[in-house]
């Protein structure tokens, strides 16, 4: 098929509303000639012919808008990002043209969707266990929990879990929150720090913390918006390593899966130290890892994409397909399996929301590179076409 999804996007819009050239007539042919394109498109004229012809255009515009007003509304909440409104431009802009085209068609295809029932979308969902030992399930229904020694308050809601700060005792006490597969959740902890817990996480920090520091443990992938305090900094701990910070916002990604930890600053300054050297970085640094020799690689980002996943959205800039598949596992909770482990490599870029069916999701990759998916139960087989 031909590399560009969204010149083929392009070109489908303008056969439907009737303003195909020669040149794009002749590309479009040469696509056709893919079996599963060829399915696509004649679901896409099947279901759409009639009404595309003068609302396609239309259609396209309100996406965009609509996309463009998400991030803007997210962006105002939290923080203050043009880098990703940028990125935006860049790569979500051609993408929402792709996606406008390709989602008309509602109807999934036989092999990916043979599973939709058994397979959904993760929740907000976490366990909590308190210092005594005790296992709470975290869920949003209102709840407000005592500690034993009486000297923490824990308010639950849908707006997750809230430590209250206390002035008894100095006594450090750790509780860990940890979430499975197809789990997300977040909480504010007693000085005020957000902190978001993707799948397949956890996190070990005190219910109150000491005079003199914040420290907390991380394994998985976890986002902190870190508040300030000049006197006491935040100190993450995961893997051997440590990051220290005053006040600022990043992620953490440290699966014990994966070959490499990913850290990637947001906003503010953080100093990493690892067994090997000291790092100071700056917004929009992110540093890769590996777990084999420790050697580190530092490159600059638009960084609010790697925080995306929190704000209920799937956003790839390039990335491994491997990587993507493995996010997309531990949502939906499927077993992965390879047959051409070479497709690992492909690079994606994509947009998409975390709500979304899977096979709405393994559609839109299946449209846009030569990769095929194959679902069968909670079993997803990734193949070349």
């Amino acid at each position: 098929m031909i590399g560009d999804s969204d010149k083929i996007a392009k070109i489908i819009s303008d056969y439907l509303k009737g303003n195909l050239s020669d040149e794009d007539r002749l590309m479009l042919d040469k696509w056709l000639l893919d079996d599963n394109n060829k399915v696509l498109f004649q679901r896409l004229i099947k279901r759409q012919l009639y009404q595309l012809k003068n609302k396609q255009y239309k259609r396209f515009e309100n996406d965009k808008d609509r996309a463009w007003k998400s991030i803007q509304d997210t962006t105002r909440k939290r923080l203050n990002l043009k880098r990703y409104m940028q990125y935006a431009a860049a790569i979500l802009i051609p993408l929402l043209l792709f996606f406008s085209v390709y989602q008309l068609s509602h109807v999934p295809k036989k092999d990916v969707s043979a599973s939709v029932e058994l397979v959904k979308p993760g929740e907000r969902k976490a366990f909590l266990q308190l210092s005594n030992g005790e296992w709470l399930e975290l869920v949003s229904a209102d709840t407000i929990i005592t500690t034993q020694e009486g000297q923490t308050t824990i308010k639950i809601d849908s707006l997750g879990a809230r430590y209250d700060e206390s002035d008894g005792s100095d006594q450090v006490r750790f509780n860990t929150i940890q979430t499975s597969k197809g789990m997300e959740y977040d909480l504010l902890l007693a000085d005020g720090t957000h902190v978001w817990l993707n799948s397949e996480s956890r996190l070990r920090f005190p219910e109150q913390f000491s005079a003199d520091t914040r420290e907390v443990f991380a394994d998985g992938e976890v986002f902190f918006e870190v508040a300030q305090d000049q006197n006491k900094p935040f100190v993450v701990n995961f893997n051997d390593k440590k990051i220290k910070v005053l006040g600022t916002a990043f992620n953490v990604r440290n699966y014990s899966d994966e070959k490499n930890d990913v850290i990637t600053l947001v906003e503010g300054s953080i100093e990493l130290t690892t067994q090997k050297e000291r790092i100071l970085m700056v917004p929009n640094n992110q540093i890769s890892i590996s777990r084999n020799d420790g050697s580190s690689v530092l490159n600059n980002v638009n960084a609010s994409v790697y925080g995306a996943w929190r704000d209920g959205k799937f956003v790839y800039d390039k990335m491994p397909l491997k990587q993507i598949i493995s996010d997309i596992a531990r949502w939906y909770q499927v077993d992965v399996f390879y047959q051409n482990p070479s497709v690992q490599s492909k690079r994606i870029s994509m947009f998409t929301k975390k709500s979304n069916e899977i096979n709405d999701i393994l559609e839109i990759i299946e449209a846009a590179e030569d990769v095929r998916f194959e679902l069968n139960g909670n079993s997803l087989l990734v193949r070349s076409k």
